[in-house]
Protein backbone atom coordinates (compact mmCIF):
# COMPACT_ATOMS: atom_id res chain seq x y z
CA UNK A 1 0.00 0.00 0.00
CA UNK A 2 2.08 2.94 -1.75
CA UNK A 3 0.48 6.16 0.60
CA UNK A 4 -0.22 9.74 -1.26
CA UNK A 5 2.40 12.39 0.53
CA UNK A 6 0.17 15.15 1.78
CA UNK A 7 1.93 18.68 1.85
CA UNK A 8 -0.38 20.34 4.46
CA UNK A 9 2.74 22.13 5.97
CA UNK A 10 4.36 23.56 2.79
CA UNK A 11 3.57 27.29 3.18
CA UNK A 12 6.55 28.25 0.17
CA UNK A 13 5.38 29.32 -3.13
CA UNK A 14 8.21 29.74 -4.93
CA UNK A 15 10.35 27.29 -5.54
CA UNK A 16 14.34 25.95 -5.92
CA UNK A 17 16.90 23.94 -7.90
CA UNK A 18 16.42 20.07 -5.92
CA UNK A 19 19.07 18.38 -5.07
CA UNK A 20 19.08 14.43 -6.27
CA UNK A 21 20.94 11.57 -5.94
CA UNK A 22 20.40 7.83 -6.94
CA UNK A 23 20.61 6.68 -3.11
CA UNK A 24 18.00 7.95 -1.09
CA UNK A 25 17.62 7.84 2.93
CA UNK A 26 14.31 6.20 3.63
CA UNK A 27 12.50 4.42 6.46
CA UNK A 28 10.71 1.82 4.40
CA UNK A 29 8.40 -1.25 4.88
CA UNK A 30 9.09 -3.94 2.83
CA UNK A 31 7.01 -6.91 3.51
CA UNK A 32 4.21 -7.43 3.88
CA UNK A 33 3.38 -6.21 0.75
CA UNK A 34 0.33 -4.46 2.26
CA UNK A 35 1.37 -2.10 4.44
CA UNK A 36 5.10 -1.88 1.85
CA UNK A 37 6.35 2.05 1.25
CA UNK A 38 8.03 4.42 3.08
CA UNK A 39 7.47 6.73 6.03
CA UNK A 40 8.23 10.09 6.83
CA UNK A 41 11.03 10.53 9.41
CA UNK A 42 13.25 12.50 11.27
CA UNK A 43 16.83 11.36 12.37
CA UNK A 44 19.07 11.36 15.36
CA UNK A 45 21.96 12.56 13.20
CA UNK A 46 20.38 15.72 11.68
CA UNK A 47 18.65 16.65 14.90
CA UNK A 48 21.07 17.00 17.10
CA UNK A 49 24.39 15.20 16.17
CA UNK A 50 23.87 11.83 17.88
CA UNK A 51 23.27 8.22 16.89
CA UNK A 52 24.52 6.66 13.51
CA UNK A 53 24.27 8.39 10.53
CA UNK A 54 21.44 6.41 8.28
CA UNK A 55 22.57 8.17 5.03
CA UNK A 56 26.03 6.34 5.79
CA UNK A 57 24.66 2.57 5.37
CA UNK A 58 21.76 -0.06 5.26
CA UNK A 59 20.12 -1.39 8.40
CA UNK A 60 17.57 -4.47 7.58
CA UNK A 61 15.73 -6.63 9.43
CA UNK A 62 11.99 -7.42 10.91
CA UNK A 63 10.89 -5.39 13.85
CA UNK A 64 10.16 -5.96 17.08
CA UNK A 65 8.50 -4.08 19.86
CA UNK A 66 10.43 -3.16 23.12
CA UNK A 67 9.41 -4.39 26.48
CA UNK A 68 11.05 -3.13 29.71
CA UNK A 69 8.16 -4.80 32.00
CA UNK A 70 7.35 -1.14 33.17
CA UNK A 71 4.20 0.60 32.81
CA UNK A 72 3.58 2.80 30.87
CA UNK A 73 5.12 -0.05 27.90
CA UNK A 74 7.10 0.23 25.15
CA UNK A 75 8.93 3.44 25.98
CA UNK A 76 12.25 1.89 26.80
CA UNK A 77 12.77 4.32 29.92
CA UNK A 78 13.57 1.23 31.84
CA UNK A 79 16.18 -1.82 30.28
CA UNK A 80 14.12 -3.60 27.92
CA UNK A 81 13.79 -7.24 28.90
CA UNK A 82 12.87 -9.28 25.73
CA UNK A 83 16.17 -9.42 24.57
CA UNK A 84 15.95 -12.63 23.12
CA UNK A 85 13.01 -11.46 20.39
CA UNK A 86 14.92 -7.90 19.89
CA UNK A 87 18.64 -9.27 19.37
CA UNK A 88 19.31 -8.32 15.36
CA UNK A 89 16.21 -6.78 14.89
CA UNK A 90 15.07 -3.38 14.44
CA UNK A 91 13.17 -1.91 18.04
CA UNK A 92 9.99 -0.06 18.01
CA UNK A 93 9.96 2.09 21.01
CA UNK A 94 7.24 4.69 22.23
CA UNK A 95 8.01 8.25 22.66
CA UNK A 96 7.30 9.66 26.23
CA UNK A 97 8.91 9.86 29.74
CA UNK A 98 12.33 10.27 29.04
CA UNK A 99 14.58 11.71 26.67
CA UNK A 100 15.12 10.02 23.12
CA UNK A 101 18.83 8.83 23.70
CA UNK A 102 18.29 6.75 26.71
CA UNK A 103 15.11 4.87 25.20
CA UNK A 104 17.52 4.25 22.23
CA UNK A 105 20.38 3.05 24.47
CA UNK A 106 18.06 0.49 26.25
CA UNK A 107 17.00 -0.94 23.24
CA UNK A 108 20.76 -1.37 21.61
CA UNK A 109 21.99 -2.87 24.44
CA UNK A 110 19.04 -5.39 24.04
CA UNK A 111 20.45 -6.04 20.68
CA UNK A 112 18.63 -3.86 18.11
CA UNK A 113 20.51 -3.09 15.36
CA UNK A 114 18.24 -0.07 14.90
CA UNK A 115 15.59 2.15 17.00
CA UNK A 116 12.57 3.62 15.64
CA UNK A 117 10.91 6.09 18.10
CA UNK A 118 7.27 6.13 17.59
CA UNK A 119 5.24 9.41 18.54
CA UNK A 120 2.50 8.82 21.23
CA UNK A 121 0.25 11.49 19.92
CA UNK A 122 -2.12 10.81 17.15
CA UNK A 123 -1.80 13.54 14.85
CA UNK A 124 0.72 14.77 16.65
CA UNK A 125 3.39 14.89 12.97
CA UNK A 126 7.20 14.43 13.49
CA UNK A 127 9.66 15.74 16.25
CA UNK A 128 13.73 16.30 16.32
CA UNK A 129 14.61 14.35 18.96
CA UNK A 130 17.39 16.29 20.95
CA UNK A 131 20.33 14.39 22.28
CA UNK A 132 19.97 12.85 26.41
CA UNK A 133 22.50 11.79 28.94
CA UNK A 134 22.86 8.06 27.14
CA UNK A 135 23.59 10.12 23.51
CA UNK A 136 27.55 9.45 23.37
CA UNK A 137 26.67 5.60 23.99
CA UNK A 138 24.15 4.89 20.98
CA UNK A 139 25.96 4.12 17.71
CA UNK A 140 23.14 2.55 15.84
CA UNK A 141 20.61 4.64 14.02
CA UNK A 142 17.49 6.13 15.32
CA UNK A 143 14.79 7.77 13.77
CA UNK A 144 11.47 9.40 14.58
CA UNK A 145 8.00 8.41 12.76
CA UNK A 146 4.03 9.66 13.76
CA UNK A 147 2.17 7.67 15.55
CA UNK A 148 -0.43 6.51 12.80
CA UNK A 149 2.83 4.99 10.77
CA UNK A 150 3.88 3.30 14.15
CA UNK A 151 0.46 2.08 14.93
CA UNK A 152 -0.24 0.51 11.35
CA UNK A 153 3.14 -1.08 11.84
CA UNK A 154 2.41 -2.48 15.41
CA UNK A 155 -0.81 -3.68 14.26
CA UNK A 156 0.85 -5.50 11.33
CA UNK A 157 2.35 -7.44 13.70
CA UNK A 158 -0.21 -8.78 15.75
CA UNK A 159 -0.95 -10.70 11.65
CA UNK A 160 3.30 -11.67 11.80
CA UNK A 161 6.59 -10.41 11.12
CA UNK A 162 7.45 -6.74 9.92
CA UNK A 163 10.44 -6.24 7.70
CA UNK A 164 11.91 -2.79 7.03
CA UNK A 165 15.07 -0.93 6.10
CA UNK A 166 16.16 2.15 7.56
CA UNK A 167 19.39 4.08 5.33
CA UNK A 168 20.37 3.95 1.93
CA UNK A 169 18.48 2.62 -0.51
CA UNK A 170 18.65 2.69 -4.51
CA UNK A 171 16.21 1.69 -7.37
CA UNK A 172 16.82 1.17 -10.76
CA UNK A 173 13.63 3.39 -11.68
CA UNK A 174 12.90 5.89 -9.12
CA UNK A 175 11.39 9.41 -10.00
CA UNK A 176 9.59 11.43 -7.57
CA UNK A 177 7.91 14.62 -6.58
CA UNK A 178 10.59 16.81 -5.13
CA UNK A 179 8.39 18.65 -2.56
CA UNK A 180 10.23 21.32 -1.62
CA UNK A 181 9.28 21.90 -5.38
CA UNK A 182 5.67 22.33 -5.86
CA UNK A 183 3.79 25.28 -7.14
CA UNK A 184 0.85 25.91 -5.46
CA UNK A 185 -1.23 29.18 -4.11
CA UNK A 186 0.92 31.96 -3.07
CA UNK A 187 -1.37 32.32 0.37
CA UNK A 188 -2.83 29.06 2.51
CA UNK A 189 -6.51 31.25 2.96
CA UNK A 190 -7.40 34.27 1.48
CA UNK A 191 -10.81 36.68 0.95
CA UNK A 192 -13.26 35.25 -1.66
CA UNK A 193 -13.90 38.66 -2.70
CA UNK A 194 -10.17 39.60 -2.85
CA UNK A 195 -9.40 36.69 -5.08
CA UNK A 196 -12.43 37.54 -7.47
CA UNK A 197 -11.18 41.41 -7.87
CA UNK A 198 -8.21 40.55 -8.38
CA UNK A 199 -8.77 37.00 -10.86
CA UNK A 200 -4.81 36.02 -10.44
CA UNK A 201 -4.09 33.49 -11.99
CA UNK A 202 -2.10 30.21 -10.29
CA UNK A 203 0.74 28.82 -11.29
CA UNK A 204 1.16 25.19 -11.53
CA UNK A 205 3.45 22.20 -11.93
CA UNK A 206 6.20 21.05 -9.81
CA UNK A 207 9.97 19.63 -10.72
CA UNK A 208 10.49 15.88 -10.69
CA UNK A 209 13.62 14.13 -9.55
CA UNK A 210 15.63 10.85 -11.15
CA UNK A 211 16.78 9.53 -8.36
CA UNK A 212 16.97 6.00 -9.88
CA UNK A 213 20.02 4.26 -11.58
CA UNK A 214 18.44 4.57 -15.10
CA UNK A 215 17.52 7.09 -16.97
CA UNK A 216 13.43 7.83 -17.03
CA UNK A 217 12.26 8.18 -20.36
CA UNK A 218 8.13 9.10 -21.23
CA UNK A 219 7.51 11.26 -18.26
CA UNK A 220 3.93 12.34 -17.43
CA UNK A 221 2.83 14.96 -15.13
CA UNK A 222 -1.09 15.05 -14.57
CA UNK A 223 -3.10 17.80 -12.21
CA UNK A 224 -6.08 17.93 -10.69
CA UNK A 225 -8.32 20.70 -8.63
CA UNK A 226 -11.18 19.49 -6.73
CA UNK A 227 -13.33 21.80 -5.62
CA UNK A 228 -15.17 21.84 -1.86
CA UNK A 229 -17.66 24.51 -0.73
CA UNK A 230 -17.07 25.67 2.35
CA UNK A 231 -19.71 24.24 4.81
CA UNK A 232 -19.76 20.72 3.00
CA UNK A 233 -21.21 19.65 -0.05
CA UNK A 234 -19.83 17.08 -2.35
CA UNK A 235 -16.28 17.76 -4.09
CA UNK A 236 -16.14 18.93 -7.61
CA UNK A 237 -13.18 18.78 -9.94
CA UNK A 238 -12.78 22.33 -11.28
CA UNK A 239 -9.82 21.85 -12.98
CA UNK A 240 -7.50 18.46 -15.15
CA UNK A 241 -4.29 19.23 -16.77
CA UNK A 242 -1.27 17.03 -18.07
CA UNK A 243 2.15 17.41 -19.70
CA UNK A 244 4.63 15.72 -20.26
CA UNK A 245 8.92 15.15 -20.34
CA UNK A 246 10.85 13.11 -23.36
CA UNK A 247 13.06 11.71 -20.72
CA UNK A 248 15.42 12.81 -17.45
CA UNK A 249 18.95 11.55 -16.83
CA UNK A 250 19.62 9.76 -13.34
CA UNK A 251 20.59 12.22 -10.86
CA UNK A 252 18.72 14.78 -12.27
CA UNK A 253 15.69 16.95 -11.76
CA UNK A 254 13.47 19.25 -14.09
CA UNK A 255 10.56 21.61 -13.31
CA UNK A 256 7.72 20.64 -15.57
CA UNK A 257 4.74 22.86 -15.75
CA UNK A 258 0.67 22.78 -16.57
CA UNK A 259 -1.26 25.34 -17.67
CA UNK A 260 -2.47 28.31 -15.32
CA UNK A 261 -5.50 28.20 -13.21
CA UNK A 262 -7.78 30.99 -11.78
CA UNK A 263 -10.02 30.04 -8.86
CA UNK A 264 -13.71 31.58 -9.51
CA UNK A 265 -15.71 28.49 -7.55
CA UNK A 266 -16.06 31.02 -4.74
CA UNK A 267 -15.42 30.14 -0.51
CA UNK A 268 -14.49 26.63 -0.32
CA UNK A 269 -11.59 24.00 -0.56
CA UNK A 270 -9.12 23.69 -3.34
CA UNK A 271 -7.15 20.50 -3.15
CA UNK A 272 -4.49 20.48 -5.29
CA UNK A 273 -3.42 16.68 -6.98
CA UNK A 274 -0.14 16.00 -8.99
CA UNK A 275 0.72 12.74 -10.32
CA UNK A 276 3.67 11.47 -12.11
CA UNK A 277 4.71 8.08 -14.13
CA UNK A 278 6.94 7.11 -16.37
CA UNK A 279 6.92 4.01 -19.11
CA UNK A 280 9.01 2.14 -16.07
CA UNK A 281 7.72 0.34 -13.40
CA UNK A 282 8.81 2.48 -10.57
CA UNK A 283 10.90 0.82 -7.45
CA UNK A 284 9.48 3.77 -4.56
CA UNK A 285 5.92 4.68 -5.65
CA UNK A 286 5.00 6.59 -2.59
CA UNK A 287 6.88 9.69 -3.92
CA UNK A 288 4.76 9.86 -7.45
CA UNK A 289 1.31 11.84 -6.07
CA UNK A 290 1.46 14.81 -4.22
CA UNK A 291 -1.39 16.71 -2.40
CA UNK A 292 -1.10 20.20 -1.47
CA UNK A 293 -4.35 22.92 -0.84
CA UNK A 294 -5.44 26.68 -0.25
CA UNK A 295 -8.97 28.24 0.52
CA UNK A 296 -10.86 31.02 -0.08
CA UNK A 297 -13.04 32.37 2.75
CA UNK A 298 -15.33 34.95 3.28
CA UNK A 299 -12.94 36.94 5.53
CA UNK A 300 -9.82 35.07 6.67
CA UNK A 301 -5.93 35.99 5.23
CA UNK A 302 -3.51 33.87 6.08
CA UNK A 303 0.09 32.58 4.51
CA UNK A 304 0.00 28.99 6.36
CA UNK A 305 -2.98 26.52 5.22
CA UNK A 306 -6.15 26.51 6.75
CA UNK A 307 -6.98 23.41 9.42
CA UNK A 308 -10.27 23.25 8.81
CA UNK A 309 -11.63 20.96 11.72
CA UNK A 310 -10.06 23.64 14.36
CA UNK A 311 -10.43 27.02 12.15
CA UNK A 312 -7.05 28.02 12.74
CA UNK A 313 -3.93 28.19 10.72
CA UNK A 314 -1.57 24.74 10.45
CA UNK A 315 1.33 25.79 12.98
CA UNK A 316 4.49 25.20 10.50
CA UNK A 317 6.66 22.38 11.60
CA UNK A 318 9.57 24.42 12.85
CA UNK A 319 6.96 25.90 15.92
CA UNK A 320 6.33 22.14 16.76
CA UNK A 321 10.31 21.48 16.86
CA UNK A 322 11.87 24.40 18.66
CA UNK A 323 8.99 25.66 21.08
CA UNK A 324 7.00 22.63 22.08
CA UNK A 325 7.98 22.18 25.84
CA UNK A 326 7.99 18.49 25.74
CA UNK A 327 10.67 17.18 22.86
CA UNK A 328 13.37 15.58 25.49
CA UNK A 329 10.78 13.01 25.68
Amino acid sequence: MFKKLLTTLVVCFAIGAATTTAQETLVLVNSPANIAGSFGFTNSVTADNWGADPSTGTWTADVAIVDDEVDPNPDACTPVMNTAEMAGKIAIVDRGACNFSLKAYHAQEAGAIAVIIVNNAPGAGLFNMLAGDSATSVVVPVVFITYEDGQLVKDELANGPVNMTIGSVVFANNIGVANTGILRAPNGVMPVAQAEALLTPIDLGTIIANNGQNNATNISLDGKIDFTPIGGGSATTVYEESASLAGLDVDSSELVTLPAYTAIEGAGTYEINYLIASDSIDGLGDDNEITTSFVLSENVYTKSQWDLANARPFTPTHTLVWESPALNS
